[in-house]
């Protein structure tokens, strides 16, 4: 869990902080989800941004944060229309 952190935090600062100079609209998600106490892939959601749609109220990417921003909770089929 510590170095899935810091790749996060990694990419959070070297990715991101070049795509904010940038007019850009970005979602950011994964394709499953690996809770750090099983270990494994799950069925449960994953967390999403859009970038570039304007400020939301979550301050933190997880799960429970996201799921109170603006977007609620979405299917995966409906990301790509978010973004757009």
């Amino acid at each position: 869990p510590l170095h899935k952190k810091k790749m996060v935090e990694m990419i959070d600062e070297v990715f991101f902080s070049y795509l904010k100079k940038k007019n850009v609209n970005l979602c950011v998600t994964s394709d499953h989800s690996t809770p750090c106490n099983l270990k494994r892939h799950s069925a449960d959601p994953v967390p999403f941004l859009v970038y570039g749609k304007g400020k939301d109220s979550v301050k933190r990417f997880d799960e429970k944060s996201c799921t109170k921003g603006g977007f609620g909770k979405k299917q995966g089929k409906d990301l790509l229309n978010l973004a757009i």
